[in-house]
């Protein structure tokens, strides 16, 4: 694993998706959302069997 990386999961259409200890820290940050730092698990499971839809109007993104 590269470093600075604090997981990475495969989503339910074979890409490996992972998350940075730095995005980590800012989503837990005390101004973002600190809450979020019990649902770890439950985010790395909505990553890996959630649904994804692409943005009709840039084709890189998605939601």
């Amino acid at each position: 694993m590269a470093t600075g990386r604090r997981w990475v999961v495969r989503d339910r259409y074979g890409n490996d998706i992972y998350l940075t200890q730095e995005r980590w820290e800012h989503i837990t940050g005390a101004i973002s959302h600190p809450e979020m730092s019990t649902y770890e698990e439950h985010l790395k499971e909505t990553v890996q069997s959630g649904k994804r839809k692409q943005d009709s109007l840039n084709p890189q993104k998605y939601r």
